[in-house]
């Protein structure tokens, strides 16, 4: 009810409602960056299948929204596109710029890798620095991969989570860098690269380079691994080479249905470490007896 002689109040342009509202019909709300939810122990229980990179067959509304507001921070949104959209990017498969080196080394923390973080711990869990990390990879992911990737990081999931991080001793301000997700395949002598993603702010300077170079490091030092595989987008085979990795065939379909990390179009990679010690300890003889050749 409006009072004679009161000013009348101004109406929402039909904009600015529509700005206001998301998909559903329900106001826009920043979305904070915590575990307050208390759900972790839930997620520890999912199959390792979250961490395949399937295409979605359409994005939601609530990613459409992450994906294109200009109200959210740039914490709730850590790349505007996803893995499908622009896989080079999301994974860094580029040269590092040498001016961006050069500027971020004067205003960035020397980055540390956090090796086999397990991200349902207790210890993760009630570390400052740790949660947020965590929370950023969980945003990165779904970003990039439409899914959270943190499911699959327990011992039922059978992945391994590795970051690149910074300002640590911030605690709840610790900066993600970049992050790896794989697997160790014992019986194919092969630690497996799933996935890799670099915030927007944080590309061409190297950090998923370091992170790649770091997984044939690791793997060098494990008695049963000989070699580290990856599938690579065709417009990023350049760049694997360059770090040692040699391109052994196409993946199709058929090659990729006993596994989940690879992904049919691309290109199956690897780096040998040391000559394998049987006959799956390598890219093309496993093809082949999956093929039947």
């Amino acid at each position: 009810m409006v009072l004679c002689g009161s000013p009348r109040p101004s109406m929402p342009s039909k904009r600015a409602e529509a700005d206001r509202l998301d998909g559903f019909g329900t106001p826009k709300v920043k979305r904070l960056l915590s575990f307050a939810d208390g759900d972790l122990p839930e997620q520890a229980q999912s199959d390792a299948s979250t961490c395949s990179p399937k295409r979605p067959s359409s994005l939601s509304p609530a990613m459409r929204l992450r994906r294109s507001s200009s109200v959210l921070s740039t914490c709730s949104v850590l790349s505007t596109k996803s893995w499908f959209e622009d896989g080079v990017a999301v994974e860094d498969a580029v040269p590092p710029d040498k001016a961006l080196v050069k500027e971020a080394a004067l205003t960035t923390e020397e980055p540390v890798i956090l090796a086999d973080v397990k991200p349902f711990s207790e210890q993760s869990r009630s570390d400052p620095a740790m949660v947020a990390l965590l929370e950023q990879v969980r945003v990165l992911s779904e970003d990039c991969f439409d899914d959270d990737c943190l499911k699959g990081c327990s011992k039922r999931g059978g992945w391994k989570l590795t970051l690149l991080a910074s300002r640590l001793e911030t605690g709840p301000g610790a900066m993600l860098l970049a992050f790896l997700v794989y697997r160790l395949k014992p019986d194919q002598e092969c630690l497996s690269v799933s996935k890799l993603a670099v915030p927007e702010d944080h590309r061409r300077l190297g950090y998923g380079q370091k992170l790649i170079s770091w997984s044939i490091q690791h793997a060098k030092g494990l008695q049963d691994i000989s070699r580290v595989g990856l599938s690579s987008l065709a417009a990023a085979v350049k760049f694997y080479q360059r770090l040692g990795f040699k391109k052994l065939f196409d993946l199709t379909p058929k090659d990729c249905q006993d596994d989940e990390e690879y992904f049919p179009g691309q290109v199956y990679m690897e780096f040998r470490i040391k000559k394998p010690r049987n006959r799956l300890g390598g890219g093309r003889p496993q093809r082949n007896q999956r093929s039947g050749r």
